[in-house]
């Protein structure tokens, strides 16, 4: 679609299949500490993303290049205060390893600032839409037209003099 200039995906955490997992909307990430100690979160802001995200929309990084931190299989960002709480200093968690689910294992790329409660991605932590299709019995992602889903957001940017009439036939 010439009219299309780029799109990006986002699955928010609202989009996630936990039906069989024993802890309701909530994902768990774990890490182990500097002291070897296996330590568990509870969180509600995650989201997997396509590798432009941080290219298509300004989220502002503290750390990572934005055509960079999610351009690979298991990479994650995370926001500075999330970094802070797993790490201590935000600046510890780069290239650290956490676990989601008990299931993949990611290194953390980026560190996002903080974003404001009133934000249309109130994300917390971000990983590459890549990881979830490394793990397809995640969330019941399967990667073919038996899995339709409406919980994927998608943005598309239109090329210049295109009007969204245009596309919207």
């Amino acid at each position: 679609y010439p009219e299309v200039e780029s799109t990006v995906r986002i699955l928010s955490q609202e989009g996630f299949n936990t039906d069989l997992v024993d802890h309701g909307n909530a994902i768990v990430i774990s890490l182990e500490d500097h002291g070897g100690q296996r330590r568990a979160f509870k969180e509600e802001k995650v989201a997997y993303a396509d590798p432009n995200l941080f290219t298509f929309f300004t989220i502002p990084l503290v750390y990572g290049q934005p055509d960079q931190v999610l351009n690979g299989a298991n990479y994650v960002v995370l926001s500075q205060s999330i970094a802070e709480k797993y790490f201590g200093k935000w600046q510890d968690a780069i290239g650290q390893f956490l676990k989601i689910d008990n299931n993949a294992t990611l290194m953390v790329k980026g560190i996002i600032d903080n974003t404001p409660a009133n934000s249309d991605f109130p994300i917390r932590i971000v990983s590459s839409y890549l990881s979830l299709k490394n793990n397809p019995g995640q969330y019941f992602y399967q990667p073919d037209w038996n899995n339709l889903s409406s919980s994927f957001q998608v943005y598309m940017r239109l090329a210049k003099n295109v009007s969204s009439s245009t596309v919207d036939r």
